[in-house]
């Protein structure tokens, strides 16, 4: 007999897939805030395809002793030793650790699809929950987010959702795509599950179009709600602008898509992105996220899919920054090294935007080096100091660090210059207005003063529609550049001074 832990709808899509395929007598022990979300018509499905269904605390372990948790779980599950597998679903709540404190063998279900790589991300967050911090320290402990527990079996994942394997034992992995195991199912079978879950529905949408799966950013306080909405802003015209979208929210987001995007579609059913594949007539072209996990099981079953990453959260109000500095390596038909760099957001724009094919020579683009120590901005100098003359390096100054400034080395501002970004409202009458439109500098650093000259003089200019803003590279003079490098110099230099007062500040606690 198997036992079946499912905490999120995935997992429970997951369990379910699976069960049908391993044809053997199956428990499905479920979150019971889960299971009263679920429709009757489910319910029912599930009764019918477990042999027993059970309703548990996910958040039974926390602040309980070992021995409470180990009486609970044997109430409900009785000795672990009649089932032939046990497959947790959710290592890092209460059945994880109850598992683990008992030394039970099971199989680690990675959270969500390429979480199993990426246990930072679901560990993040539930740091910030004030209930699971102490309870966090023993999941942490146990090795239930990186899957460090020596009571693993087997490690169940999408394998091709993963970005590096190196920590897990290979001979352990058990490959397993849901929505690849979903077409292989017998037609009616499939039919019928997904029925189950969303009744009979099809969702038409227009020919060739991208399918947007949002996140609430706003809920896992992540963004505030205003940030969530300019992010899509930005998004969307950098990248959509001139597709047929269509909007697929999170469950618990409450976003108004369609007052935002007029021109879009939103599809307010509730349903596992999995079924995407199989729902939508026609097909879309695309499927698109800014950093779900749901668009990992997605991956290989459309024509395109686009994706970036956890750190673009962070990093999207300097987008601006990133177009422009790739606008110029793209115009010198520079290859590019990125340094510190969100370096999908650039894979994106080159993908979209790429007018070079022969490229020679090469673009340092360099950001964020996350370290105000001078080994580190020593290596900046020294990349400078040993520039191929043909080269040049793009400093896109994210965090405003200046991080090759050196007060004695004031002769690398002769080989730079700044690249000034100007923006300005489209429509001063439009409403959901959040971005800034304050100026913002990039510079850019090379021997070579024909180079300079060229990067100086492009010209970049992009309409933000949604955003509803305008965006421009500005033509400066000689003597606006000459106070530009001054207001970088000086800018750098205070930034620097801070930086020592707080060292010292620090040393004399």
């Amino acid at each position: 007999m198997i036992v079946y832990e499912a905490v999120s709808t995935y997992h429970l899509l997951r369990a379910i897939v699976h069960c049908k395929k391993q044809k053997q007598e199956s428990i499905l022990l479920i979150a019971q805030n889960r299971l009263r979300l679920l429709s009757e018509d489910l319910k029912k499905y599930l009764n019918e395809n477990f042999l027993k269904i059970l309703p548990y605390d996910i958040s039974y372990a926390y602040g309980r002793n070992d021995n409470s948790v180990k009486k609970y779980f044997q109430s409900l599950l009785g000795n672990l030793r009649k089932y032939t597998e046990i497959y947790c679903g959710c290592p890092h709540f209460s059945f994880g650790y109850y598992l683990s404190i008992t030394n039970t063998p099971f199989i680690f279900c990675e959270d969500a699809a390429g979480i199993l790589t990426r246990p930072e991300i679901i560990k993040n967050l539930n740091d910030e929950i004030e209930l699971r911090k102490e309870f966090n320290k023993k999941c942490i402990e146990h090795g239930l987010y990186d899957g460090n527990n020596k009571n693993i079996v087997n490690y169940f994942c999408n394998l091709t959702a993963q970005c590096d394997l190196k920590n897990i034992p290979k001979e352990k992995i058990v490959d397993f795509d849901v929505v690849k195991e979903l077409s292989l199912l017998p037609e009616l079978e499939r039919k019928e599950l997904i029925s189950a879950f969303i009744g009979d529905i099809k969702i038409n949408c227009p020919k060739d179009s991208s399918v947007i799966l949002t996140q609430y950013f706003t809920g896992h306080q992540i963004l505030t709600f205003e940030a969530q909405i300019l992010v899509y802003q930005l998004v969307v015209d950098y990248f959509f602008s001139d597709v047929k979208l269509v909007f697929k929210p999170h469950p618990d987001d409450i976003l108004y898509y369609k007052k935002l995007f007029p021109q879009s579609e939103v599809i307010r059913q509730v349903f596992p992105s999995e079924f995407i594949p199989f729902i939508f007539e026609p097909k879309p072209k695309c499927v698109a996220t800014v950093s779900s996990t749901g668009i990992y099981n997605l991956r290989g079953h459309f024509e395109e899919c686009f994706e970036l990453d956890v750190d673009f959260e962070k990093r999207f109000p300097f987008i601006h920054r990133y177009y422009t500095a790739f606008r110029i390596y793209d115009a010198l038909k520079m290859n590019v090294n990125k340094i510190g760099c969100n370096d999908i957001l650039f894979e994106q724009f080159e993908k979209k935007y790429s007018t070079s094919t022969e490229k020679q020579n090469t673009a340092y683009v360099i950001d964020d080096i996350k370290s105000e120590e001078e080994e580190d901005r020593n290596k900046i100098i020294s990349l400078l100091d040993n520039l191929n003359p043909n080269d040049c390096a793009i400093f896109i100054n994210s965090a405003g660090d200046f991080c090759w400034y050196d007060y004695f080395r004031k002769d690398l501002w002769q080989n730079i210059v700044p690249v000034v970004i100007q923006k300005s409202v489209i429509n001063p009458q439009k409403e959901d207005f959040y971005a800034s439109t304050d100026e913002e500098v990039i510079y850019v650093y090379s021997k070579n003063k024909e180079i300079l000259n060229m990067a100086k003089e492009i010209h970049i200019e992009k309409d933000l529609t949604n955003t509803n803003l305008k965006v421009t590279t500005a033509e400066l003079s000689h003597e606006q550049k000459r106070i530009k490098i001054l207001e970088g110099m000086l800018a750098a230099t205070e930034r620097r001074l801070l930086l020592y007062i707080n060292k010292e500040n620090e040393a004399e606690k």
